[in-house]
């Protein structure tokens, strides 16, 4: 009798185990279609998700933001449950059950649904949190769909490093905005996006302070900017307002009497297409256009080799080509250190080849060396300047400042040559400057202005370095010179 006894309980531990296994094994697993939030507002939210199957009823839990209590709110035979009585700018999460497995955890944010505070320090670090027409995680907001509001509730002195990312067609409204970026763009619209953003009456600040990102990046995308607003926009490497850039990887290094890997190539991103309507705006970079081109990136450094040859250094990319631009009445000032105000973003460098080594570095291992081998790797040869895109000014105050003001840049440098103990590598060539500059649009009255740019750009009045004068043209009080283009259509001022 006892040992049938200790048998059977040996037998219900034995079960429960099993049955603790299976439900961690089973817990948190993914939801057929995902669980999903629709009707968002202050105080409530409504879940949805697919059918399970053999699953007559299922549960519904509430879950606190550290994840630490969970709460069974209620249960439904339906596919869809609506949670209320929930707090204005609350965080929640939720995860399903049929009683047996686990499903989520999914997270909510209640506001007014549509509206995204910047400046939200409540929001889980690594959990997704679903609003209307947008959701969130990791630092980064998607947009996809219309009517957002993104704000940011700070005091100008402060910056935020979050993304919005835009992933469909819509209209997105900015309101006293400031984000600074550490890596990407702090506004970005997927290629093949028509996105309108809208300015209130406020000040915004987009800066993209890294190596990729534009202060909007509108590659391949359609833009439109209007409202009463102001906006300040600055790339570092990509454009103000256009294209990112990349910058090639350094290459590996090879064994003994193993060549070196060439470095990766730089690129520029294009710019897409621009519009701007009445209102402020301010769009500057460093080595990408103000607006346009972002800038060509360096090629990656080519890997070095033990007796064996360098790696090519990586040849800087194209720079990105300029956006097509139309101004309708606003106030834009378009300005860049080394590539264009308004066009395409110059050339990458290319990198220096690898060194080859006959010893290892810091020792006196001599490596045996074969003829031809012990070569450096040759430069990287530099990116050719992006072409300059479309221009068309209907009013307004457009000012454009730059190695050139409008139109296609100039080219990068090669890469130097790799030291090696049989022979060094060849230089990188330098990139070509691209003349290919695109139209410029204005009003009648002022067609002059067209000829004299492009006699500017192509020396048909005499060579005419940047920054040299040439005078005021007749008739009017600004003077115009091949790095500074201003067109003054009217006095009014988009915003005060």
């Amino acid at each position: 009798m006892k040992i049938k006894k200790y048998a059977s309980g040996l037998l219900v531990v034995l079960i429960a185990l099993i049955l603790c296994l299976s439900i961690s094994a089973n817990a948190f697993a993914a939801i057929p279609g995902a669980l999903t939030f629709t009707d968002i507002t202050a105080n409530s939210v409504t879940l949805n998700w697919d059918a399970l199957p053999e699953t007559p009823r299922y549960y519904i839990y509430r879950v606190t933001p550290n994840n630490n209590i969970s709460t069974l709110i209620g249960s439904t035979t339906e596919t869809s449950f609506t949670v209320t009585d929930l707090s204005t700018n609350g965080y929640y999460g939720f995860y399903l059950s049929n009683g047996w497995d686990i499903y989520g955890i999914y997270w909510a944010t209640t506001n007014n649904g549509r509206i995204i505070d910047l400046a939200d320090t409540n929001m889980p670090a690594t959990n997704r949190v679903e609003g209307t027409n947008w959701w969130y995680q990791g630092n980064v907001y998607h947009i996809t769909g219309d009517g957002v509001v993104v704000t940011g509730s700070t005091p100008e002195t402060t910056t935020i490093d979050k993304r919005v990312v835009i992933e469909t067609d819509c209209t997105v409204t900015l309101e006293s905005i400031r984000i600074s970026t550490s890596n990407g763009s702090p506004i970005k619209l997927n290629p093949g996006t028509n996105v309108t953003l809208k300015l209130t009456e406020s000040k915004n600040y987009l800066s993209a302070n890294n190596a990729t990102g534009a202060g909007i990046e509108t590659t391949g995308a359609t833009l439109t900017i209007e409202g009463r607003g102001m906006l300040t926009v600055t790339g570092k490497y990509g454009a103000g307002i256009g294209g990112g850039c990349s910058t090639g990887s350094d290459g590996s290094e090879g064994g003994i009497m193993i060549d070196g890997k060439p470095g990766g190539d730089g690129s520029g991103g294009n710019g897409g297409i621009v519009t701007i309507n009445g209102v402020t705006v301010t769009a500057t970079s460093t080595y990408g256009a103000g607006i346009g081109g972002g800038y060509g990136g360096d090629g990656g450094r080519g890997g070095a080799s033990l007796g064996g040859k360098g790696g090519k250094g990586g040849n800087g990319g194209k720079g990105g080509d300029g956006s097509i631009v139309t101004i309708n009445g606003a106030n834009v000032t378009a300005t860049s250190k080394y590539s264009t105000g308004i066009g395409g973003g110059c050339g990458g460098n290319g990198s220096k080849g690898g060194p080859s080594y006959l010893a290892v570095p810091g020792t006196v291992i001599i490596i045996p060396i074969i003829k031809y081998y012990g070569k450096g790797g040759d430069g990287g040869n530099g990116g050719n300047g992006g072409n300059g895109g479309d221009i068309e000014i209907n009013g307004g105050t457009v000012t454009a400042i730059g190695d050139k003001a409008f139109g296609g840049s100039k080219g990068g440098e090669g890469g130097g040559k790799g030291g090696g103990y049989e022979s060094n590598g060849n230089d990188g060539h330098d990139g070509w400057t691209s003349y290919a500059v695109g139209s410029l649009t204005l009003p009648a009255e002022y067609n002059w202005l067209v000829k004299y740019w492009y006699a500017m750009l192509f020396g048909d009045i005499g060579l005419v370095q940047p920054r040299e004068k040439r005078g005021s043209y007749p008739e009017t009080p600004y003077e115009y010179d091949r790095s500074h283009f201003e067109v003054r259509i009217s006095t009014e001022s988009a915003f005060e």
